[in-house]
């Protein structure tokens, strides 16, 4: 399968293919999150969307998952994703990112992980983290 490499920096561009557009969604979610906009957030999350953390009990419901984020982000004030590269088969995308930035005590924290993210009627209905490192959670 052909898939090509997606930043969230990069430039959008119209979807060939199914697979394509779950691609470019899931790096809309990453756009997002680095801009934190909170009210766009919900808009790309289903209703009963649910949210798999590490170290977290499952979070289910677009506005507890928008309340994670903004706790996430009261805890490292600055954190910024870079998608390093975009795969995505059926309704299901896998994105590799790194991200860096500093906690609220200005202490230095760096990742890498992959976050699975499952769509369905043009919403994200699944989103499950797996990275390097919990010791900070």
């Amino acid at each position: 399968m052909n898939c090509p490499q997606l930043s969230s920096t990069s430039e959008r561009v119209l979807p060939d293919s199914p697979e394509e557009t779950v691609m470019m969604q899931a790096a809309t979610l990453f756009d997002i999150i680095n801009a934190r906009d909170f009210t766009e957030m919900p808009v790309v999350l289903s209703e009963t969307a649910v949210l798999d953390f590490p170290k977290t009990p499952l979070i289910t419901g677009r506005n507890r998952i928008v309340t994670f984020f903004k706790a996430l982000f009261r805890r490292f004030p600055e954190l910024h994703f870079d998608v390093v590269r975009v795969l995505s088969q059926d309704k299901w995308t896998a994105v590799h990112w790194r991200n860096r930035g500093t906690d609220r005590d200005g202490n230095i924290y760096e990742n890498e992980g992959v976050t699975l993210i499952r769509m369905e009627d043009g919403v994200i209905t699944d989103i499950t983290d797996f990275f390097k490192s919990t010791e900070k959670f």
